[in-house]
């Protein structure tokens, strides 16, 4: 079949699933084969099988450690594994196909640049239940070719679920075998609808976000590997340093207090939301200067706390919020995407209604206080918000490290009172800085009272690492194996 331009190929494609001759579609911006990105890549020599088996095992391991992932690990789990890789860049043997012509036709059309004159671009049609019936008389001669359909749900993959995807399963090139309709015509650029945010969401759900923290850890891997690489031949020596338990307390035998487990419970719970239900308005704030104005934090979180005061399943939407009043309007853009990321981050954690305004109240003044004369989004920018601005760094137990700042005083009185008797009676008694604490102990479990250290991290260290630029931001405070100086 052949037409004009994508959007005569969307009306084509929408036409024929209409009729019930098509159900699922693949659009291309080339009319090669609809080959998996890991048969590409194999044939490419970019990947190996092995490096491909040792991803995949590093990728499983993890999920393991994670609650709300440990399922994929499972008997059975395998494509939501996949689904879950193939959406964030590890190729896989599975092939992207979706339920919806739209989204076909933006794939279609969509390249890092311009195609050559003349290219043809490509939207495949698929009738599922005809290729199953196919191969179910192919295995018969050769049984050892495995393909399958696969629909599925991953709860929390947003980008699967706007994107209305589902996936070929094949251990083997299956278009040389069955012959796909296609659909094919000039490339002319992108469609008016989906736009890019449509397919790839700039709101990240929960799911996603530990996403980010994976990838975090792979890159880091990655990065060693390399490093020992360009070494292998060099005189330099490898050290292997082990962790091993040490008294940290400051009174011999004493046994370090922890955080109760009925407590972390509520942090440790897991929502599921789904893409089309969630993502929601866009909530537009007007910020003023001028005499007897407060502050642009302040501004923000009276408002935000009057909104959630005011509607109660406003914490279960994704909002875009939309700042105005500044003549900086690329401090107005940035400050609206890291709102986004804040919110989202914060949201659906059991932190107080008032916390939650007063963090993106934090994040505002941070934002105000580099273009008031920062030069830097470090410390100077934390002086401007933070009396006494302390700089720490921080991991979860899966090994992903952030920095942010927070105020000295506001941290040192979320010391525990377990700690501060502890400090009394040993040899650093007297009036400890809390540089000095966190030298001495760097588990965030045995130092601090979990509700007050939990409310100065969601006001402060949070909004600062978002204000840095922190990829991942580590949101919850529950999950901090280490906390100390950088």
């Amino acid at each position: 079949m052949r037409v004009e331009n994508v959007e005569a190929a969307i009306e084509l494609a929408a036409d024929l699933k209409a009729r019930g001759e098509y159900d699922w579609f693949r659009g291309q911006v080339q009319c090669w084969p609809p080959a998996s990105t890991l048969e590409r890549r194999l044939r490419e020599g970019s990947i190996t099988q092995d490096s491909y088996i040792a991803d995949l095992g590093a990728f499983i391991d993890w999920a393991a450690t994670v609650p709300e992932l440990a399922y994929v690990t499972q008997v059975g789990g395998e494509d939501a594994a996949c689904a879950i890789l193939q959406h964030h860049g590890t190729p896989t043997q599975y092939i992207d196909f979706t339920t919806e012509p739209s989204i076909a036709g933006f794939f279609s059309a969509d390249a890092l640049d311009a195609p050559q004159p003349g290219t043809e671009s490509v939207i495949y049609c698929l009738q599922t239940q005809d290729l199953l019936r196919f191969y179910e008389d192919w295995k018969e001669i050769q049984p050892e070719l495995q393909l399958e359909a696969v629909s599925i749900d991953v709860s929390n993959l947003w980008r699967l679920q706007a994107q209305h995807g589902c996936f070929i399963y094949a251990n083997h090139p299956w278009y040389t075998i069955y012959d796909l309709d296609r659909i094919v015509f000039p490339w002319t650029g992108y469609p008016a609808y989906p736009q890019r945010d449509q397919i790839y969401p700039a709101h990240k759900s929960p799911l996603e976000r530990r996403l980010d923290e994976y990838l975090s850890v792979r890159r880091r891997r990655e990065g060693l590997m390399h490093a020992r690489e360009l070494l292998r031949d060099s005189p330099v020596a490898w050290i292997t340093v082990t962790e091993e338990a040490e008294d940290t307390t400051p009174v011999a035998g004493q046994q370090p207090a922890k955080w109760p487990q009925e407590l972390l419970a509520r942090w440790t719970q897991h929502a599921i939301e789904r893409f089309d239900t969630t993502v929601g308005p866009q909530i537009s704030l007007h910020l003023r200067a001028g005499p007897n104005t407060p502050t642009v934090g302040k501004q923000v979180s009276v408002a935000i706390a009057s909104m959630l005061r005011k509607e109660s399943g406003l914490r279960g939407r994704a909002i875009d919020w939309r700042f105005s009043g500044s003549p900086h309007a690329a401090l107005m853009a940035t400050l609206s995407e890291a709102s986004r990321t804040l919110w989202n981050g914060l949201r659906c954690l059991p932190v107080s209604d008032e916390d939650l305004a007063y963090a993106l109240g934090t994040l505002a003044e941070l934002y105000y206080a580099k273009v008031d004369g920062a030069a830097r989004w470090d410390e100077q920018a934390a002086g401007l918000v933070f009396k006494a601005p302390l700089y720490v760094e921080f991991a979860n137990g899966a090994s992903v490290v952030s920095r942010g700042y927070c105020d000295s005083v506001a941290m040192r009185e979320a010391v525990s009172s377990h700690w501060e008797q502890a400090l009394a009676q040993g040899s650093d008694a007297g009036d400890v800085t809390m540089t000095r604490l966190l030298l001495l102990n760097n588990k965030p479990n045995q130092v601090f009272e979990f509700e007050a250290f939990a409310r100065v991290f969601a006001r402060q260290i949070v909004p600062s690492q978002v204000a840095l630029g922190r990829d991942p931001v580590l949101f919850n405070p529950a999950e901090l194996s280490v906390f100390g100086l950088p």
